[in-house]
């Protein structure tokens, strides 16, 4: 999987992943909170995910989206899965901070360039509802592009704002799957 960790980080960080998809397995039960950074193919799952809401609400997938809703509460205080959807965590912001009080982007703290996002809220819905948004580009890593220049990018989330989405692009403010460190 992508990552640009350092061996001993990139190690410590594969028996996270091989522990969480155990903990999974014996659970036999979606864990409440999904680790999407644990995936080699993310964008899978949530394809997986949508199919599934798709199915038990007898909508055609092509007619549901994703609405995000990031959490306000730490994730420490989340127990149970959500009715609709489901709970992501592991996501980390680069080129903006975020407001846990008032759910929305902000200029990153000075010598931070790095933030953990709380936990977002997947949730299958006909048509988005929310609005003052900026469409956050999410990729594995802080590296944006491959060699020919093709863009990384995996999906993206909306995330609310009260700055233009102009001011999030120059900043090339993005979510990332993994950190550096």
């Amino acid at each position: 999987y992508p990552s640009l960790k350092p061996l001993e980080s990139w190690i410590a960080d594969l028996r996270e992943r091989i522990k969480f998809f155990a903990n999974w397995i014996s659970a036999k039960n979606l864990p409440v909170k999904v680790w999407l950074p644990a995936f080699t193919n993310p964008l899978s799952f949530l394809n997986a995910a949508l199919l599934t809401a798709a199915k038990n609400s007898d909508m055609m997938i092509k007619d549901l989206m994703w609405e995000h809703q990031v959490s306000t509460l730490d994730e420490k205080y989340i127990f149970e899965a959500p009715q609709e959807g489901i709970y992501i965590r592991g996501l980390y912001l680069e080129g903006a901070g975020w407001d846990r009080t008032n759910s929305l982007l902000t200029d990153p703290e000075p010598l931070k360039l790095i933030t953990s996002l709380p936990v977002v809220h997947f949730k299958p819905v006909i048509e988005s509802s929310i609005r003052g948004i900026y469409n956050c580009p999410c990729y594995y890593t802080s590296k944006r592009t491959d060699e020919e220049g093709n863009s990384l990018e995996l999906f993206s989330i909306d995330l609310k704002t009260k700055k233009g989405k102009g001011h999030w692009r120059k900043r090339g403010a993005c979510l990332l799957l993994c950190d550096s460190t």
